[in-house]
């Protein structure tokens, strides 16, 4: 498209048919991701929906990322929440037989979690008094890692070879 920052600059001014220019220049990308997202059935009224969000939304539009990922993100938001509306009217007998994924972690991950958290002990009891508060509570620090019971594992290990010996489990 010729000068798309000025038509784009028009359009954010409420220029119609500066509008209508970036429609025609997106309209297929936008339809096709929407054809993905949601099949045959829903395509148009997505796509309409996402240049009606954007219609809305352009006088926001910053520019720090592209025009056309800007839109293809709306796209992305319009199909979703089409998805969303789609599935509240389904009916219970369709919602059973889905099998949602367990977020929660499994058998083998926490028995490798309680593994590690064992080990950590272990080697924690074997340092000095001073040592185990520093690697206990060194990554209290501001460094936003995480911890697990009560056993931080954001702490610093030495550069040296021979201080690493010093740490290592047994």
């Amino acid at each position: 498209m010729n000068n798309e920052q000025d038509i784009l600059r028009r359009a954010q001014q409420g220029d119609s048919e500066a509008f209508r220019l970036l429609v025609e220049a997106y309209q297929t990308q936008v339809y096709r991701l929407a054809l993905r997202m949601c099949g045959e059935a829903a395509a148009d009224d997505v796509t309409q929906e996402a240049f009606l969000a954007a219609w809305r939304a352009l006088p926001e539009f910053r520019g720090t990322c592209r025009f056309s990922t800007w839109l293809y993100r709306l796209t992305t938001n319009a199909a979703i929440d089409w998805l969303r509306r789609e599935k509240r009217h389904r009916g219970m007998d369709d919602v059973t037989e889905l099998e949602l994924p367990d977020d929660g972690p499994g058998p083998q991950d926490q028995a490798e979690q309680a593994e590690a958290q064992q080990t950590v002990r272990r080697a924690l009891g074997q340092l000095s008094e001073e040592h185990r508060q520093a690697a206990a509570f060194g990554g209290q620090g501001g460094t936003g890692r995480s911890c697990c019971c009560g056993i931080c594992r954001s702490w610093t290990m030495p550069r040296s070879p021979r201080r690493w010996r010093s740490v290592r489990a047994p």
